[in-house]
């Protein structure tokens, strides 16, 4: 297979000299594509609506090459008070789950911004009063988050959930959508500074029982979920790469199960695997 040759659509979602962190497409289709970057915003972008490239006349007066306009994004999300790390789309087309330095993770229905239920351009944005807000000069590579004990948050927060308890420092965290076939996408999972995997219920936003996971002795930067079986697979700072398997929860615990993707009754049902799991493999990397 020839690898698809670039024809690249200049965005442009950050024009102050802040890192665009995070990039990916909302769904199976090509046409909306959600960025994050330093500057605490979530911009959402729709190929559908950029300019053509522009004929730029010549210095001898002929057609030169092309100049395009500036494009715009169709949406603009607010609600976060630090930067972004990493940005996980639930592949519906609807929601976007987002990590960000601000020791949060957040989800968000970009249909908001389609329906005008949030901003439209970065420079509204900017305009919102933030005076409540607390400013911090810190750097994250290697200070300790200022208000780590606080609960900041932003006077216009758009997002539909919050979830609170691991730590974003250091490196660029990510957190995920838990398996649509195995959980249906009823948790979120990520990585934490402390070396604990922070799992949550997305409706609730709640941590749930056994959560976090703990066997790492350093930072946990990225986590996968298998998406068809009962494993995990998480690496560390401290050198190690760890597959965990999943426990079954004991009789009468009252842990919950998950009903399988398109099935019902009890064959359709699977143990939750994030509650209850063990370290079945370890592997130094380093």
């Amino acid at each position: 297979m020839t690898p698809p040759h670039p024809t690249p659509t200049h965005l442009d979602p950050n024009p102050a000299p802040d890192d665009v962190n995070a990039v990916t497409y909302a769904d199976a289709s090509p046409n909306i594509i959600i960025s994050g970057s330093d500057d605490t915003l979530i911009k959402v972008w729709d190929r559908r609506t950029m300019p053509a490239p522009q004929p730029e006349a010549s210095s001898s007066g002929g057609a030169g090459g092309t100049s395009p306009r500036k494009p715009r994004p169709v949406g603009v999300l607010v609600g976060h008070t630090e930067g972004l790390t990493h940005l996980h789309s639930r592949g519906d087309g609807r929601y976007v789950l987002s990590n960000a330095k601000d020791q949060t993770a957040k989800l968000w229905d970009i249909r908001m911004t389609l329906a005008g239920g949030s901003l439209r351009d970065a420079s509204s944005a900017a305009r919102l009063p933030t005076q409540h807000i607390p400013q911090f000069n810190w750097d994250y590579r290697w200070q300790e988050y200022p208000a780590a004990h606080r609960i900041v948050r932003h006077p216009h927060d758009s997002s539909v959930q919050t979830y609170r308890g691991h730590s974003v420092q250091h490196t660029l965290i990510r957190a995920y959508f838990s398996p649509a076939h195995t959980t249906g996408q009823r948790f979120i999972y990520t990585g934490s500074v402390e070396g604990g995997v922070h799992v949550y219920d997305v409706v609730t936003g709640l941590e749930v029982e056994g959560s976090p996971l703990r066997l790492h002795r350093k930072l946990v930067r990225d986590v996968s979920w298998h998406p068809f079986e009962p494993v995990m697979a998480t690496v560390s700072w401290d050198g190690t790469v760890a597959r965990w398997d999943a426990v079954p929860p004991p009789a009468g615990s009252g842990l919950p199960e998950v009903p399988a993707a398109g099935k019902c009754g009890s064959e359709g049902h699977v143990r939750t695997p994030t509650t209850r799991a063990l370290p079945s493999r370890v592997a130094r990397v380093d």
